[in-house]
């Protein structure tokens, strides 16, 4: 009698211990910004870090984009499968700024991205970001106080820009060309002609550009800084103190 009570009641704890188990196997877990539990296996576990290390730096995080279109966008993810944006992320895209992800990113990887996005334009799609207008805004800052004025728009990443002595605006694209403002702040319809090919990859392309101070001619030297592959470099190469990044000469 004594033996059976005895078993009864390791029968009864053990009962009981596993429903605490139970009771803790159940309690909820942490929730990442997507609904995602933290550290889930085979979830989208590490994607918004993928996301922001690979692709926010060219296509923006919302549906605006950057230097290239939002990867959020309904139609961007509407009018492509999974299937073949996977392609497009392992390959790349020949002649465009995409570049191949297949020696940086595994299959799983890419998976989990492609689920990111597609939940991410969902939410979204529904609480779209306010883009206000900068014309006239105010800004007040530590020191100053002052007002937005659009001179130009419709430039492709404009980085550079500098005057040239008739008033006109030299501003460059990111992309590869040379734009002209007038002096009263319309945008010519054509690139400057004759410019230098660059190497337009993630952040290379057109960067500073700057009209000779000292010029009294009022035709000045027009020093152009831009990337490019050394391979196909067709000029004489800089000396070893120099930059490799070679100044084009340009007379608008």
């Amino acid at each position: 009698m004594g033996k059976q009570l005895f078993c009864l009641a390791i029968i009864s704890f053990l009962a009981v211990g596993g429903g605490v188990l139970a009771q803790q196997a159940a309690a909820p877990v942490p929730l990442g910004p997507l609904g995602v539990p933290v550290g889930a296996t085979g979830g989208l576990n590490d994607a918004p870090q993928i996301f922001a290390a690979n692709c926010a730096g060219c296509h923006g995080n919302d549906l605006s984009g950057g230097r290239g279109p939002s990867l959020f966008a309904p139609s961007l993810l509407a009018e492509n499968s999974d299937k073949t944006l996977h392609q497009i992320i392992l390959n790349g895209v020949s002649g465009s700024d995409m570049p191949a992800f297949k020696n940086r990113l595994d299959d799983a990887q890419i998976g989990r991205l492609l689920a990111f996005l597609r939940i991410r334009s969902g939410v979204l799609a529904s609480h779209p970001p306010a883009v206000p207008d900068p014309t006239n805004r105010v800004i007040k800052s530590e020191k100053q106080t002052f007002r937005i004025e659009v001179v130009a728009s419709g430039i492709d990443t404009p980085w550079g820009e500098s005057f040239l002595p008739d008033g006109r605006i030299l501003v460059t694209e990111r992309s590869g060309h040379i734009r002209v403002v007038d002096a009263n702040g319309k945008l010519e319809a054509a690139p400057v002609k004759g410019t230098p090919i660059a190497w337009v990859r993630q952040d290379g392309g057109y960067f500073d550009i700057a009209v000779d101070p000292n010029d009294r001619s009022g035709n000045p030297w027009i020093y152009l800084s831009y990337s490019e592959m050394l391979p196909s470099y067709k000029g004489t190469l800089p000396p070893p103190d120099c930059s490799r990044v070679a100044p084009a000469y340009h007379r608008p």
